[in-house]
């Protein structure tokens, strides 16, 4: 059977008996793939060395139709050296990675949440702000999951939200009526940020800045909406938090 050969990010790596890796790849045209990596421990011949988290690698691999596939040879396309070398950048990365995983499924469309990973990746690789590419990859992939934050509806009502009539309350979006004499109101400046990064063109992320006090604002809200979107709250959030932080 001839070998696919698609672009891929390296989203997940388990070491396997003594010598063999478990690649969890997202392609760009076969969506989320999990291949054995038959040898990949003990020899870097066959896979040159490319299978690394910040590597964009050309991956060819065969795919039964039932159980997992083989993957026969591996090739750096492109790497992330700059951040690599920023320990924040690389936290920040490894949640883009983790997120990712558990927001897509085997068999799914994939190709947005690729475009996605590449250019906020190209976005750090060039120095762009941190916390602001965090907020666009964090709502576009709560978009992508089918739960638009700029329609959020009240989290106790179901009303739907417009611009400045929102109240923040214990990580979710409240309503004014609901929220009357609790939670913090949202300015008009966070909601449209929430609105703005949602729907933000790949080639315009580094224009997208957010000020430390919509920040604060929105942060919590942003966090609160994925993990319900996600059903689990990631195992990296915690320690991104500190480490953007210093």
């Amino acid at each position: 059977m001839p070998g696919e050969l698609d672009l891929a990010f390296v989203l997940r790596l388990v070491p396997y008996r003594d010598a063999d890796l478990v690649v969890t790849l997202l392609t760009q045209h076969h969506g989320l793939i999990s291949l054995m990596a038959r040898g990949a421990r003990k020899s870097q011949k066959r896979f040159s060395g490319a299978l690394d988290y910040l590597t964009l690698i050309r991956a060819t691999f065969k795919k039964p139709r039932s159980g997992m596939g083989t993957l026969t040879a591996a090739e750096s396309a492109r790497s992330y050296e700059k951040i690599r070398g920023d320990l924040a950048g690389y936290h920040l990365a490894m949640h883009f990675f983790e997120v990712t995983r558990l927001a897509t499924r085997e068999g799914d469309d994939a190709n947005e949440p690729f475009l996605l990973l590449g250019h906020l990746l190209t976005l750090l690789e060039r120095g762009g702000d941190r916390t602001s590419a965090l907020r666009i990859f964090h709502l576009k992939t709560i978009s992508h999951l089918g739960y638009a934050p700029s329609e959020l509806a009240c989290a106790s009502c179901g009303a739907g939200l417009h611009e400045s009539e929102a109240h923040l309350h214990e990580g979710g979006l409240i309503c004014p009526p609901c929220g009357a004499g609790s939670g913090a109101p949202l300015s008009k400046g966070a909601v449209n940020s929430i609105v703005r990064a949602t729907a933000l063109p790949y080639e315009n992320f580094s224009s997208f800045k957010l000020s430390m006090q919509v920040e604060r604002e929105i942060g919590p809200v942003v966090e609160a909406a994925l993990i319900r979107a996600l059903g689990a709250e990631p195992r990296s959030l915690e320690q991104l938090h500190e480490m953007l932080k210093a």
